[in-house]
């Protein structure tokens, strides 16, 4: 995910589009899930595209998967995006099939 930054407008002019299609890709899923993304507590704008993407949808997606090695990733997933959250405690390894 990229995220906006204030005072950059400008500058985020190629990334609104990609905004724009992230938002439609996440209403319009069944199936959700976040690989190695740690929803860090600050981050406003990620949580707000995904929490509406979802609300926007036909209906609630199935439960979102969160993979991740830290539980405290999960914990804020339940806390601010969904409560049933599926966890998924492997780490991801970079090159592994």
């Amino acid at each position: 995910m990229i995220t906006m930054y204030p005072g950059k407008a400008a500058k985020l002019g190629a990334l609104l589009e990609i905004w724009d299609d992230a938002y439609r890709a996440i209403s319009g899923a069944q199936d959700l899930a976040f690989l190695g993304y740690s929803l860090p507590p600050d981050d406003l704008q990620i949580r707000s595209l995904i929490v509406s993407g979802i609300r926007r949808g036909p209906k609630e997606p199935d439960p979102i998967t969160v993979r991740n090695p830290s539980p405290e990733v999960h914990y804020r997933f339940r806390e601010l995006i969904s409560r049933e959250a599926r966890s998924d405690y492997t780490a991801i390894v970079a090159g592994a099939s």
